[in-house]
């Protein structure tokens, strides 16, 4: 059986609106900081970005099986910037 996938675009664009919104602050605050008052800015400052994006999280708590999708395709993601999915 062939599957169809349904995709609104007010959803996607939202979506895309989101990961750019992500990839824009991981750039200006993604790294982890050295010092204690960087890393309290950077933990304040991505508790404010998931209160903003992910309304509710809190109450629905965190999904982890999305987490670890999440963490596995950026890995693929990198091993295919590296090169390695070449060897």
């Amino acid at each position: 059986m062939e599957r169809t996938w349904h995709i609104d675009p007010d959803k996607l664009r939202e979506r895309l609106g989101q990961w750019r919104a992500f990839n824009e602050w991981e750039q200006q605050c993604g790294e982890l900081p050295l010092s204690p008052e960087e890393l309290l800015r950077w933990y304040s400052d991505a508790w404010d970005f998931s209160l903003r994006y992910s309304p509710g999280w809190r109450e629905t708590g965190i999904d982890m099986q999305k987490v670890a999708r999440i963490r596995r395709m950026r890995e693929a993601f990198a091993r295919l910037r590296s090169g390695s999915f070449a060897s």
